[in-house]
C-alpha cells in the first residue's frame, strides 16, 4: 500500500505496483496493491480499510470482506436468488463504486431448491464456475410452508415441522462443509422473511411461516455462522422487522419472492455487512483563496484543521476564484448510484442516501446568497452558500455522471435478465433432466420427458403446473441459442466493467436577487 501518486515520492507508486504485478506473476495469487490518499504517512486509515478485507479474504476471520478486484463471487440459493435482483443491485454499486474492478456476481440460484437439492448439483453447478467466495442463502423451500397456517396445528403437522427443519440444519452444515474442503470462502446469508403480515397480498397466508418456520432457520444459519466462523449477513431480522412495521405496503410480491424495494433493501444490508463507506467522492474547497483543504501531510481536513476520515476519491483542479462565485475541473474515482423508482422507493423504509450514496461538494467561503450549480454548463441545482459550506450531496442530481449511473443500471438489468434466463436453462438440464438420467442432447427423450411431466401436473392440478409449462416452453426456446446467450452474457459483464466516471467543468454563481 502507497499513499497517491499526486503526493507520494516520485516513482513510489509505480514500483510498487510493479512488485506487486510481479508478485503474482510468480504465483503469490492473494498479493494485493492499493494507492491511497496521501503519502505514506497520511494513508494510514485508507490502508486499515484494505487491511481488515484483507485479512478475511484470506482467513476464516468471522466478517465479511468487500469484494476483491476480479473476484468471482457465487450467489447459491433457490428462487430469491434465481430471479438475480438483489446481487444484480451489488453488482451496478460495485462496478460503479469501484470501476474497472472486473467484479463479477455469479448467479447460481434455482427456483424452488433447497439446501439439500443445493448439495446434490454443486458438483455440476456450482463448482463449475470457479468462485472464489459463495454466499449460499437457502430456506424458504426448506422450511416446509405448507404444513403451516392452521392456527391449532396438528401432532402431524408439528412433527413435519419439526423433521424439515432437521433436514434444512443437517442440509446447511453439508454445504457449509463441502465448500470448506474445496477451500472455498463462504458467507452465509439468513434466509428473507416469508410476508405473513400484509393483507394487501392475495396470496394465501401460511401464518407462522416466518414467525416459526423461518426464524428458526435463521437461528440456524447464524449457529452455523459462529461455529465456523464464517461471515454472515442478516437478511431476515432486519427485513421481518420492516414486514411488522409496514403491514399496508407490500415487501414480497406473492408473500415469498421479495418486490423490487425488497430486494434494493437486500443489497443494502449485504452492503453494510461489509462495512462499505457512504463516501462517492468529496470536493472541499475554500471560494476565496482557491485552494483545496489539504493537510501538510497530502491527507484531507476540512477549514479548521481536521482530518477527514474518508477517502477523498476525487480530485479537484483549475481552481478559478470569480467574482460571482468559483469553477473547478472535477475528476471523481467513482460514480454516485443511480436513483431509480425502486431506490426512492426503498428508501422511505433505509436510508440507502445516508448509508450509501454521499457525492460531496464542500465549498467554504462564498460570499452569501443563492448559487446555481452546473456541470458542464447544464444546471443541477440552486443551493445556498450556507449548504454548501456544510456539504450539498450531488450523487442523486442530475449530473454527467448520474446519467451514466442511470445508463449502466439498464445494462446491469439486461445482464439480469440473460443471467436469470440461463439459470433456467441450468435448471432443466443440470437439475431437472439429470434427476432423472436423460442426456439434454437427446432431444426426443427430453421432450417426452417434459410432456409427460407438465401433463401429469396439470391432470393433478398442481398450482406450479402452469409456472412450469412456461418453463418448458423458455428452455425449448433457448437450448439452441446457449453459445451466444452465455457470449451476450460475457459482453454485458465486459460493459459493466469498462464504465468510468466522466471529467465536468463545474461552476457555482451566485443567483442575482
Amino acid at each position: 500500500m502507497t499513499g497517491g501518486r499526486d503526493t507520494e515520492i516520485p516513482g513510489r507508486v509505480e514500483e510498487n505496483d510493479l512488485l506487486a504485478a510481479s508478485l503474482r506473476a510468480n504465483g503469490a495469487k492473494n498479493c494485493e496493491f492499493h494507492e491511497t490518499e496521501g503519502n505514506h504517512g497520511g494513508g494510514v486509515y485508507p490502508s486499515s480499510y484494505f487491511l481488515r478485507d484483507f485479512v478475511m479474504k484470506t482467513c476464516d476471520a468471522g466478517g465479511v470482506a468487500r469484494f476483491a478486484d476480479g473476484e468471482r463471487v457465487a450467489f447459491f440459493g433457490d428462487s430469491i436468488t434465481h430471479g438475480g435482483s438483489y446481487h444484480s443491485v451489488l453488482q451496478l454499486f460495485w462496478s460503479l463504486r469501484h470501476p474497472g474492478s472486473d467484479v463479477r456476481l455469479l448467479n447460481c440460484g434455482i427456483g424452488g431448491d433447497t439446501a439439500s437439492g443445493g448439495l446434490v448439483r454443486a458438483d455440476v453447478d456450482l463448482l463449475p464456475m470457479r468462485p472464489n467466495r459463495v454466499f449460499v442463502m437457502f430456506g424458504m423451500n426448506d422450511v416446509g410452508i405448507g404444513n403451516y397456517g392452521a392456527k391449532e396445528p396438528t401432532e402431524q403437522a408439528k412433527a413435519a415441522r419439526a423433521k424439515s427443519l432437521a433436514i434444512y440444519a443437517e442440509s446447511q452444515r453439508k454445504v457449509v462443509d463441502m465448500l470448506m474442503r474445496k477451500r472455498i470462502k463462504t458467507v452465509l446469508i439468513t434466509p428473507t422473511p416469508y410476508d405473513e403480515y400484509t393483507a394487501a397480498v392475495p396470496a394465501v397466508n401460511a401464518v407462522g411461516a416466518n414467525e416459526l418456520g423461518l426464524s428458526s432457520a435463521a437461528e440456524t444459519v447464524r449457529a452455523l455462522a459462529a461455529e465456523k466462523n464464517l461471515g454472515l449477513v442478516e437478511f431476515h431480522r432486519p427485513l421481518t422487522e420492516i414486514f411488522r412495521a409496514n403491514p399496508e405496503k407490500p415487501f414480497c410480491r406473492d408473500r415469498v419472492h421479495p418486490n423490487a424495494n425488497g430486494h434494493m433493501i437486500m443489497a443494502a444490508l449485504l452492503l453494510d455487512a461489509m462495512h462499505v463507506k457512504p463516501l462517492v467522492a468529496r470536493v472541499s474547497l475554500d471560494a476565496r483563496t482557491g485552494k483545496a483543504h489539504l493537510a501538510a501531510d497530502g491527507s484531507h481536513v476540512d477549514a479548521n484543521g481536521k482530518r477527514l476520515p474518508d477517502m477523498f476519491h476525487a480530485a479537484a483542479t483549475h481552481i478559478a476564484v470569480r467574482a460571482d462565485g468559483v469553477a473547478f475541473t472535477y475528476a471523481p474515482r467513482a460514480l454516485p448510484f443511480p436513483v431509480t423508482p425502486a431506490y426512492t422507493n426503498a428508501e422511505a423504509f433505509y436510508p440507502l442516501t445516508k448509508r450509501l450514496n454521499q457525492e460531496l461538494f464542500i465549498i467554504e467561503n462564498l460570499a452569501p446568497g443563492q448559487y446555481e450549480l452546473a456541470f458542464d454548463g447544464v444546471a443541477a441545482g440552486i443551493f445556498s452558500a450556507e449548504a454548501f459550506g456544510k456539504g450539498v450531496n450531488v450523487a442523486g442530481l442530475d449530473t454527467p455522471n448520474q446519467r451514466r449511473a442511470q445508463e449502466t443500471a439498464t445494462i446491469v438489468d439486461r445482464l439480469r435478465e440473460k443471467c436469470a434466463a440461463w439459470r433456467g436453462v441450468v435448471n432443466m438440464e443440470k437439475r431437472i433432466l439429470r434427476q432423472q438420467k436423460i442426456d439434454p442432447e437427446d432431444r426426443a427423450a427430453a421432450d417426452a420427458y417434459f410432456d409427460k411431466w407438465v401433463a401429469e401436473m396439470t391432470a393433478q392440478k398442481k398450482p406450479w403446473a402452469d409456472h412450469y409449462r412456461r418453463q418448458v416452453k423458455r428452455y425449448r426456446d433457448l437450448r439452441d441459442a446457449k453459445p451466444a446467450l452465455l457470449a451476450e452474457i460475457d459482453d454485458l459483464y465486459e460493459r459493466v466493467n469498462a464504465v468510468r466516471p466522466a471529467v465536468s467543468r463545474v461552476t457555482l454563481r451566485r443567483v442575482p436577487e
